[in-house]
This record gives structure tokens, C-alpha cells and sequence, in this order.
């Protein structure tokens, strides 16, 4: 039996010296899911897509939040595909996520809404943005795994958030197990381990089954399936003796923090 998540209280965040907020992993779970609670409670109980334009609707609604389609242009050179504007409590949308770009659409939007949902408490208070404290994202920034500047902390944020937002983890990890059953898949069931030709046709048949279930692109599933270990690859060779990655400073490792 899955626990109620917390409820969020944005007056008992706690801040680093940037004014970005410190959340772990499970708080950013946390959230995700209270959204999904309120907004489509389905979500959490079956695998499917996460109506997020329902959801940004229902945040107008309750925040005040505008929403609209706008050719966003470009930032050096890579195409800007969400924005949010907190002063102007918009969110934006390029028109290009409805045509040639429509697999990532879900994933950016769902970007976006975790800006608002975790990102506009403080930012009055940030020196590292310019202009109107508006938050872009474009097509590279989307799926950074570990950054360390506090603007990049934010779409590290923001991309933890989105995942768990249209894909939540308990249902994910059902949508590929069922997808491998439907497959014939009977091997290490819930896992796909990359060690040969068969078992790379066996990503691209799941992925292809997720798809449809999900209505993301097969990047963000395929990057979803490795954080969440479903997907092993075959460990990199290093030179060095020891690979040690930094903590990223927007974690922190108190998963108790109270809402």
C-alpha cells in the first residue's frame, strides 16, 4: 500500500545562499505526487499520460497561473521550448511542441510546471538571473543529470519533478513489467539488462509499448528507465582509480524534511 504523500508547504522550504531551494529526491517525489493527488489522481493508480494541460489549468485556477502557445525563439543556437515568467505568472509553450517536436511536449510542460510549482516562492531574491526572472528552457537543457551553478540546480530540479510528474515510479516500474509480459518477455522481469543483441530488440520493444502509454519521447523514457535502474548498461572503463561525482548543492540527504 502506497503512503499519502505530505502536503507541501513552500513557508517551510529551506534555502541555500543562491535562495534555491534545498529538497531531496523523496520531497521532490513528495510534490510530484500531491500534484497528481489533487489535479488527476488516475495517475497514481494505473500507467498512463499525465494530462499535464489540465493540470497548468488547474494551477491557473488555484495560482493564478496564464498559460499560452508562443514561438519562444532561439538561445545559442538550441531552440527555446518552455518558458516561465514569475513576475508575469506565465507559462509558456513553442508552437513547435504541437507539430515536429510533439514527443517532448509532455516532458516540457511538465518542466515548466515544476518551475511553478517549486521555483517561485524566492525568486525575487536571485542575483544569477537578469531581466524579468524568467526561467527558458531549451532542447539541451532538458535532460541534464548533474549540474552545480544555481540556475542549472534549478532545471535539475525541475527535470526530477517532470519525471515523476509523467511518470511516477511505482506505476512506471508496472507499465514496464507489463509491457515485457505482453512481449513474451520472461527474463529478469521489470529489468532490462543491455548485454546483448537480444536484449537491446528488447529496450526498443518496451520503449515502443511506453510510448504509447505515456506520450513522451523515447529519450526521456529511456533516461527514466536508468535513474530508476530498470535499465542496466555495462559499466564504463575509467582510467582513474575512482570516479567520485560531486553532490549536487541543491540535495539534501534529510528525507524528513516536513511539508
Amino acid at each position: 500500500m502506497s503512503m499519502k504523500p505530505r502536503r507541501f508547504n513552500p513557508a517551510q522550504l529551506r534555502y541555500d545562499k543562491n535562495w534555491v531551494p534545498v529538497l531531496s529526491p523523496q520531497q521532490i517525489t513528495d510534490i510530484a505526487a500531491e500534484v497528481l493527488e489533487r489535479f488527476c489522481p488516475v495517475v497514481l493508480k494505473v500507467p498512463r499520460s499525465t494530462p499535464v494541460v489540465e493540470i497548468i489549468q488547474e494551477l491557473s485556477k488555484s495560482t493564478g497561473l496564464k498559460f499560452a502557445y508562443t514561438d519562444l525563439g532561439h538561445k545559442d543556437g538550441h531552440k527555446v521550448l518552455g518558458k516561465v515568467s514569475f513576475g508575469e505568472k506565465l507559462l509558456s509553450l513553442d508552437p513547435v511542441l504541437q507539430k515536429e517536436l510533439e514527443p517532448a511536449f509532455r516532458f516540457t510542460a511538465a518542466h515548466e510546471i515544476g518551475h511553478w510549482v517549486l521555483h517561485r516562492y524566492k525568486y525575487k531574491l536571485w542575483t544569477f538571473l537578469k531581466k524579468n526572472k524568467e526561467l527558458d528552457d531549451d532542447d539541451a537543457s532538458l535532460f541534464r543529470l548533474i549540474d552545480k551553478s544555481p540556475l542549472e540546480w534549478l532545471e535539475y530540479q525541475a527535470n526530477f519533478f517532470a519525471a515523476e510528474l509523467v511518470m511516477p515510479r511505482a506505476q512506471f516500474e508496472q507499465a514496464v513489467a507489463a509491457a515485457q509480459h505482453r512481449l513474451g518477455i520472461r527474463r529478469n522481469l521489470g529489468k532490462i539488462y543491455l548485454s546483448s543483441a537480444g536484449s537491446q530488440l528488447d529496450l526498443v520493444q518496451v520503449l515502443e509499448e511506453l510510448e504509447r502509454v505515456y506520450s513522451v519521447s523515447r529519450a526521456a523514457l529511456r533516461i527514466r528507465m536508468k535513474t530508476l535502474e530498470i535499465l542496466v548498461e555495462p559499466p564504463k572503463r575509467s582510467s582513474r582509480l575512482m570516479d567520485v561525482a560531486p553532490e549536487p548543492v541543491g540535495f539534501t540527504k534529510d528525507n524528513n524534511f516536513p511539508f
